[in-house]
């Protein structure tokens, strides 16, 4: 894998990781102490951070992928064959 793919697929992680984490929070009772505005505020932050993530995974889907990448891929489990 390219160097700047890994970057991508990094920022993809932490990108998921915060967007998880204000989703949470969207639906904490300390969300709802907030403002209307700031509630409107961080609602769209959501939605924005969400379009962002599934353009990272559409660019990390388009990658290509070398046999040794498929072949290395721990996810992959070769002892049943």
């Amino acid at each position: 894998m390219e160097q700047y793919q890994e970057r991508v697929v990094e920022e993809r992680k932490a990108l998921e990781k915060k967007s998880k984490a204000l989703g949470e929070f969207i639906d904490s009772d300390n969300f709802d102490a907030l403002g209307d505005t700031e509630q409107g505020h961080l609602a769209c932050q959501l939605v924005y951070m969400l379009k962002y993530l599934n353009i990272l995974e559409a660019r990390i889907a388009a990658f290509p992928i070398s046999e040794a990448e498929i072949v290395a891929d721990p996810g992959t489990d070769t002892t049943a064959e």
